[in-house]
């Protein structure tokens, strides 16, 4: 019998519903399953859009580092700051730091990405900023059977060398650490060796920091990926497990964490947990008004929703 969050594909397997999966929903899932629930199931949005200036560096960042060319032209790399700077809300502080990240990126980090480092030269194929990747992975599911996942995914940079090899980069804003990154660097390379169907060995993934003083780019090897991947299958199998058992999921499954950050229903009533609820000082998100989305002759129309109508209503 059908999970109520699996469906037929076109060859009979079991494919993981609704909508399109990607590491932050899973990451999301893991820190807060009541946020997964009105994000990915109910499909809530706020009407409003939210600025997180704790988020708007890395995006600044990440701007600059998709529109570089990699000339080392001052007026070109002067304009893309300009506009970083412009396209962003950034406080003094922070744009300092970002004029830090970009002279990482220009002087250190680029020749690397090029194949010009004496230690780790490579002559490059084919190089796509900011490719959007989407189609089905197959994953385990519970009790030993396999789940058909629909993906979809952004990589920062992908190269394709002449020696063979597969790098994929992704930058990063924050601490310097492997580790807390995995799960996401497995998604990436199972992916993509089932969609083009090559070995994870060929494939590198290159965590880059520009806001490092040095070691900006962090290498995990194929060899690496690949001791990480049963340890990787099994945390996803509990994953897709918890979503056919529990789900969908209640008010009963909202806990703080530190995705609270990120998280769009903060201090309004979809959040029962919520601080600014018990004396916090974020009043402004206490107007927010949400909605669902849904399609009438192929036109996205929205339906405002009030926090008693989601909280009442069956899922399905």
């Amino acid at each position: 019998m059908e999970a109520k969050y699996t469906k037929l594909d076109t060859k009979g397997r079991q494919k993981l519903t609704p909508g399109m999966f990607s590491p932050s929903r899973w990451k999301t899932l893991e820190s807060c399953a009541w946020q997964y629930e009105l994000k990915y199931h109910k499909k809530l949005y706020p009407d409003q859009p939210i600025i997180e200036p704790h988020s708007q560096l890395g995006s600044a960042m990440h701007y600059f580092a998709e529109h570089y060319n990699g000339s080392g032209d001052q007026r070109s790399i002067d304009l893309l700051l300009h506009r970083a700077k412009k396209n962003f809300v950034l406080e003094d502080s922070q744009i300092k730091e970002l004029e830090f990240m970009v002279d990482n990126l220009v002087k250190h980090i680029w020749p690397m990405l090029q194949g010009k480092d004496p230690e780790d030269p490579f002559s490059i194929v084919k190089e796509v900023t900011e490719a959007n990747v989407k189609g089905d992975v197959v994953i385990p599911g519970p009790g030993g059977t396999t789940r058909v996942m629909p993906l979809n995914m952004k990589i920062d940079r992908l190269i394709q060398t002449q020696e063979g090899r597969v790098i994929i980069v992704d930058f990063k804003k924050g601490q310097a650490q492997v580790a807390s990154h995995m799960f996401q660097l497995l998604f990436y390379a199972i992916f993509y060796s089932q969609k083009h169907r090559i070995t994870m060995n060929n494939i590198e993934i290159w965590l880059v920091f520009p806001n490092e003083k040095q070691n900006w780019v962090r290498k995990v090897s194929g060899e690496e990926l690949v001791e990480h991947r049963s340890e990787f299958e099994e945390d996803l199998k509990n994953k897709v497990y918890q979503i056919e058992k529990d789900a969908p999921f209640t008010e009963d499954d909202a806990h703080a964490s530190h995705m609270c950050n990120f998280c769009p229903y903060q201090a309004t009533p979809f959040c029962p947990t919520s601080e600014v609820l018990h004396g916090g000082d974020l009043p402004e998100r206490k107007d927010l008004t949400f909605s669902t989305t849904t399609y009438s002759y192929g036109k996205p129309v929205k339906q405002r929703k009030k926090p008693d109508d989601v909280l009442t209503e069956k899922a399905w």
